[in-house]
């Protein structure tokens, strides 16, 4: 019977120190890295001037917590080309085409997960020889929200625009069910909203078109939502 005792006694003794074993932290994850140049929305000087079309920039921003290296990720405003490249350290000097628009983001990374945490999207015009007019920046679709859900008969577009003239003059905006909409259902509007009409159980694309006052474009992307 004292034998019997002594296995119980010794069975939950080995349960109740099972038991109150914690369970491992999880990994960290990285932190969103903070940009800081070149500066959002506007120009930009070549650091490094290669040629009169080309020229070396510096990217920085600031070091982000559980991060074991970053990608930074460029796109070209006019062509609408976009590459990335590493970036062990919180800066990397990369060659560009100069009088040329361009939006970067940084995505940080840890070698302890496989999560990752993506910065802001910033824009920047570098800079060339003798500008004389700079081509708007793509405008920034604010509302609805990229594959959103919405419900009713009409909903409001809403975008913000730039420029580093500040010359915007007004913008068109392209509302259809195809994946890149060709149907203008604003024509020159000189705010940045516009109230669409739309139909229940379908999926709507839309894009805005900016102009200045000396004629120069620039396009946003395409976003996309769903009306309930």
């Amino acid at each position: 019977m004292n034998v019997f005792k002594s296995i119980v006694i010794f069975l939950v003794l080995l349960l109740s120190a099972s038991c109150s074993k914690e369970d491992p932290a999880p990994t960290p994850s990285p932190e969103p890295a903070v940009l800081v140049y070149p500066v959002n929305n506007e120009s930009c000087e070549p650091g490094t001037i290669e040629s009169d079309s080309r020229a070396t920039v510096l990217f920085d921003w600031q070091r982000s917590e559980n991060t074991s290296g970053y990608r930074i990720h460029i796109k070209n405003l006019t062509s609408g080309v976009e590459f990335s490249e590493a970036a062990p350290i919180d800066s990397r000097e990369i060659t560009l085409d100069r009088e040329t628009s361009y939006s970067w983001y940084v995505v940080s990374h840890s070698n302890a997960t496989e999560e990752t945490a993506k910065s802001e999207t910033w824009n920047f015009y570098l800079s060339g020889v003798g500008t004389e007019n700079h081509v708007p920046f793509p405008a920034n679709l604010i509302s609805p929200e990229h594959e959103e859900s919405v419900s009713g008969i009409s909903v409001v577009l809403s975008w913000s625009g730039s420029d580093l003239d500040n010359d915007i003059k007004n913008y068109d905006v392209y509302l259809d069910e195809s994946t890149d909409p060709i149907t203008k259902v604003g024509d020159a509007i000189t705010n940045s909203s516009f109230t669409a009409t739309i139909s229940s159980g379908k999926t709507y694309y839309w894009k805005v078109v900016t102009r200045d006052e000396v004629g120069n474009t620039a396009t946003s992307n395409t976003q996309s939502f769903t009306v309930n």
